[in-house]
């Protein structure tokens, strides 16, 4: 594979249905959107237990147990 076709950005699938993105890494904050199984998005940054995602233009947090793509005890700035 040609070095100009890999991009270094993260990405991450998302396992379960419907997970809400939640405006901080809270399971009480507000749900800013919804992404169903399968999407992939951008990863961002992540605690011990959340991280933060983006895809088309919608960001917000999820529990790093419903995604596909990072260790369970990685973090991220």
């Amino acid at each position: 594979m040609h070095y100009s076709l890999i991009s270094g950005v993260r990405h991450v699938i998302i396992q379960r249905d419907m997970v809400g993105l939640h405006a901080k890494p809270d399971p009480d904050s507000t749900i800013n959107a919804h992404a169903e199984a399968g999407v992939v998005a951008r990863l961002g940054k992540c605690s011990a237990a959340w991280c933060q995602v983006s895809r088309d233009g919608r960001t917000g947090w999820v529990p790093k147990a419903v995604l596909w793509g990072i260790l369970e005890g990685e973090q991220r700035d």
